[in-house]
């Protein structure tokens, strides 16, 4: 008995829920090579695969042709959804239809985007099933007609001409969401026939350039059941919002894309009428500070409403608006303000409006969240005894750098903690509250603190090396923003960086080459030059470097000379057209290079990837074409602001 009680009992070293743990975070590629290692990996992988594809979309593109065989060949009943990209000459013979057809596949969601069909209803016949269809800025070249699903919950049509959509409206009673935005569609028709046939529907969505005047039709079934409503509108468009927000009682969610370019008073009030909405968004290309101060009032009378989101041209009139709503609005606690892509603004938040907001909030029963800008990073939370955001906040929008001073008026919380704290090595007030403090403050201010005291200059070093090397915390470096000494003094900690030149700044380049060399893990360098002479001298001193980006709105010139010193570097990113010169190019420089993304197939891409693989024949390596398909709806989507603004 005592011999079979100490008999060694077996742990399995890597059990299956771990392996699953672990699987969920490796790409599909891999997965298919880790499935032949055992029987078990294979087991583990069919259920990461299984798990990964009940809610997500399998992406297919005719560049991937062998990756997609592979994989649905392997795990086709798991797939769920499928989201196609720039895809051509789409119909029953297309390999990836066939590819469905073989495996009896049977899809529950299907997204197109930026594709060609030569005949979509013939395509689909095998998938009428279908309960979620999306299609964006495809065409087809013969009768744009979509299939005859029957069992459709959710549709969405962006950018689409098809001459069949109020029947497969007619035919898909049980609609929950609707989206049709298009410039061939008639709004007043989508209300009419959605009022006779969808009594389930909760969201819709429906934008075009005409205006919106005229009876909605809609059943008082049919608008009680709304949740979310997104229409374009413009100043005839009063009656329309008037039935709307007569009928619709359990609306929570709005939207409205304002046609012309002011927002007229009568308007504004009607918006106001819409009393039981939790969150308004609007997109307004022009206002006057009138108009700003009448919806002011009228949002003023929206008790439900806790969610504001704008879309607007200038930011110059939003800083007294933003002042002006917090003030009046009390029962609003987050709003977005955000400009239109692309667009240069100074976004100037100077110790003043500071100040201000601080007051208002502290007179304010809740604290408040706010966004400005075009990106999530730009937020700030503002609480009744303090404002936090980062400098990042006004470093730039979009992709245009801008200019603006630090807000250096933050240290002044930084001097109360080390006023009050002891010179005899007290550890507690090194890490709260101000290691809090420092958290939000950028590195020009960072620098400016560091300069003021030896305890202060230990404490500033210790948080920089945390936030930026062991954390790797971007840190975007623009010449006329960023501090050169603050440069000098933190560039050993900066593992992730992102460049910006807006003009020749050859020296600036050098800078970080010398000071931030050793420690740089990913590098992004966004040229925002229109055109110029190469900026680089020599190559580039990253010893470590694993990943490097080249953004530019203009074809890029690459000198793979620049990657002499880059050992280590594992992925190649270019977000534009490329062209190499490979003058003075050597076997060894990239054979560390497991990944190249492009961003679309091009002679120049064509002769790097053969010279690549001539002189490292054994490396295995992964070459991608990507095109961007949100650079082109944007362009879609600015293409039809600018058709408006012509003809109004």
């Amino acid at each position: 008995m005592e011999s079979e009680s100490k008999k060694p009992v077996w742990i399995d070293p890597n059990p299956v829920e771990i392996l699953e743990h672990i699987f969920r975070y490796v790409e599909d590629s891999e997965l298919m090579r880790l499935k032949d290692v055992t029987e078990r990996f294979e087991s583990v992988v069919k259920t990461t695969f299984k798990d990964r594809y009940k809610t997500k979309d399998f992406k297919v593109r005719d560049d991937q042709r062998v990756h997609c065989e592979e994989l649905i060949a392997f795990i086709g009943n798991y797939i769920t959804g499928i989201e196609a990209i720039s895809m051509e000459n789409i119909d029953k013979n297309h390999w990836f239809i066939q590819l469905l057809n073989q495996h009896s596949i049977k899809l529950d969601r299907i997204i197109f985007g930026f594709c060609k069909f030569n005949n979509m209803a013939d395509a689909l016949k095998q998938q009428l099933s279908l309960t979620q269809f999306a299609i964006r800025h495809s065409y087809n070249f013969q009768r744009m007609d979509l299939p005859e699903f029957r069992n459709l919950t959710s549709l969405k049509i962006d950018d689409c001409e098809f001459t069949n959509y109020l029947q497969i409206i007619q035919n898909n009673p049980q609609l929950q969401r609707l989206s049709i935005k298009s410039d061939t569609v008639s709004p007043l028709l989508v209300f009419e026939s959605v009022g006779r046939h969808c009594n389930q529907l909760e969201e819709l969505h429906v934008s075009n350039d005409e205006a919106l005047v005229g009876s909605i039709n809609m059943s008082k079934t049919a608008m009680e059941r709304l949740h979310t409503l997104s229409i374009t509108i413009d100043s005839d468009s009063v009656e329309v919002l008037k039935e709307f927000s007569a009928g619709c009682k359990n609306l929570t969610d709005l939207m409205l894309e304002h046609n012309e370019g002011s927002l007229s008073e009568k308007l504004v009030r009607t918006i106001g009428s819409f009393s039981n909405i939790k969150a308004l968004k609007l997109m307004i290309t022009d206002g006057s500070i009138h108009e700003y101060h009448v919806l002011t009032k009228s949002l003023g009378k929206l008790p439900n409403l806790a969610h504001l989101c704008l879309r607007v041209d200038e930011m110059e009139p939003m800083y007294d608006f933003l002042l002006s709503l917090l003030r009046e609005c009390k029962q609003i606690n987050r709003v977005e303000i955000r400009t239109l892509l692309y667009s240069k603004h100074q976004i100037g938040i100077n110790k003043g409006f500071h100040d201000e907001l601080l007051d208002i909030v502290q007179h304010r029963t809740q604290d408040v969240t706010i966004q400005i800008g075009v990106h999530p990073r730009y937020e700030a939370f503002i609480s009744k005894t303090k404002i936090i955001w980062r400098n990042m906040l006004v470093h730039w929008v979009g992709y245009d750098p801008v200019l603006n001073r630090s807000n250096t008026h933050l240290l002044q919380l930084a001097d109360v903690e080390t006023s009050s704290a002891k010179d005899d090595g007290d550890d507690q007030w090194k890490q709260q509250p101000f290691q809090k403090i420092l958290s939000y403050l950028d590195t020009n201010s960072l620098y400016a603190l560091y300069q003021t005291s030896q305890r202060c200059r230990q404490l500033v070093k210790i948080h920089v090396k945390k936030r930026f090397e062991e954390k790797g915390e971007l840190f975007i470096a623009n010449k006329y923003e960023i501090d050169e000494n603050a440069l000098r003094a933190f560039g050993q900690y900066m593992s992730n960086i992102e460049v910006i030149f807006d003009r020749e700044n050859v020296k600036f380049w050098e800078l970080i080459n010398t000071h931030c060399g050793s420690s740089v893990r990913s590098l992004a360098i966004n040229d925002m030059r229109e055109v110029g002479r190469e900026i680089f001298e020599g190559y580039f001193n990253f010893p470590n470097l694993r990943h490097l980006k080249y953004i530019s709105i203009r074809e890029i010139q690459f000198n793979i000379y620049y990657l002499r010193g880059c050992h280590q570097l594992e992925t190649l990113e270019f977000s534009n057209d490329v062209g190499f010169k490979t003058f003075g190019f050597h076997r060894n420089e990239l054979k560390s290079v497991k990944k190249i993304t492009f961003l679309r197939r091009t002679a120049s891409t064509q002769e790097f990837v053969h010279l690549l693989d001539k002189y490292t024949p054994n490396i295995e390596r992964r070459i991608v074409y990507s095109m961007s398909d949100q650079a082109a709806e944007m362009d879609g989507y600015d293409n039809q602001r600018k058709k408006r603004k012509l003809r109004n």
